[in-house]
């Protein structure tokens, strides 16, 4: 695919670029970016590969495990954790849940045939719980 390099959610383009605009327009290009992957508009690859960088970022926020993230969403996350709601969370989880079942991406991904990518992006839905699951099962 266009860019696509490695499963992890920033080993591509889309999500590099993105990074830039975490670093510039903060918790709004969050917000941005999770509202674009679950509008009911077709989503192309780019614009999914953004909403799981968001999303890797709210998750982050909740359970503070910064493995995986780029210096520069740490560095956002040390001064910004605190701006992450729990709407932001259920916004992530059903981001994420609609890109791992229909999108662009996920095609492309299982063209590839790449376990590894469906992997990661089931890790991270576990990682977003939505107000309605029991944090602790």
């Amino acid at each position: 695919a266009r860019g696509a390099s490695g499963v992890g959610h920033f080993e591509n383009d889309a999500a590099a670029d993105w990074l830039l605009d975490l670093e510039s327009e903060g918790i709004d290009a969050v917000h941005a970016a999770l509202c674009r992957a679950i509008e009911p508009e077709s989503l192309d690859a780019n614009e999914a590969s953004e909403a799981l960088a968001a999303a890797a970022v709210v998750a982050a926020a909740r359970d503070g495990s910064h493995t995986g993230l780029p210096r520069m969403a740490v560095a956002w996350l040390e001064g910004h954790q605190q701006e992450v709601t729990q709407d932001d969370m259920d916004q992530a989880a059903r981001a994420v849940t609609r890109i791992a079942s229909d999108s662009e991406l996920s095609e492309l991904w299982r063209e590839a045939d790449s376990k590894g990518w469906s992997a990661v992006v089931q890790d991270l839905r576990n990682r977003l719980p939505s107000a309605g699951e029991e944090r602790d099962a």
